[in-house]
């Protein structure tokens, strides 16, 4: 998976790995992906689809829950039946389960990752560790989202919520990497 994730430089075509593989991996039966383009998230990839078509409710639905959820940096995780939603998330995500059907959902927003020094034969690169020990920003910029969605089931296991965030966190440096080489 990790692999597959890093074999490709254009954002699209890691968007579509990642959702293909990652579908698989986590055992849910849709995975979205959704990449920052200039300043906007755009929905890039869908499990088992070819193309996203633009102009349908539900992609846009998507858009806009993730457009709510990803700058607060934090993950969506419904039925959550122990955390009060903003109302502006509540809304988007009634909005987006309407259209979707889903029973569950996870939403990951994908934040660029942090620099890490490299040592090199020469001794230690002095940029990369201030860089690596500088304070992160309070609100990380958000490069994308995981969208996982189930179907059949209403509730989110831990060992569900496990592959999840292992999905996320291969796929948030593999679209850093695509989006920073493009």
């Amino acid at each position: 998976f990790s692999r597959a994730g890093h074999e490709s430089l254009d954002p699209i075509a890691t968007a579509f790995v990642l959702a293909n593989e990652a579908r698989r991996i986590i055992g849910c039966d849709r995975v979205s992906v959704v990449v920052k383009r200039g300043r906007k998230l755009r929905l890039e990839a869908v499990s088992g689809q070819e193309s996203v078509e633009r102009r349908a409710s539900a992609v846009q639905a998507i858009e806009e829950l993730v457009r709510v959820v990803a700058p607060a940096g934090d993950p969506l995780w419904h039925p959550d039946p122990g955390r009060e939603l903003p109302p502006q998330i509540e809304e988007e995500l009634e909005r987006y389960i309407d259209e979707s059907h889903a029973t569950a959902l996870a939403v990951i927003p994908l934040e660029k990752p942090r620099p890490t020094p490299v040592v090199k034969p020469g001794g230690v690169d002095a940029v990369a560790v201030a860089k690596a020990e500088a304070a992160p920003r309070a609100v990380p910029e958000p490069i994308g989202a995981l969208v996982a969605e189930w179907f059949q089931s209403a509730a989110i296991d831990a060992g569900r919520r496990t592959r999840v965030d292992l999905v996320a966190e291969h796929g948030k440096v593999a679209i850093a990497n695509a989006l920073a080489h493009t």
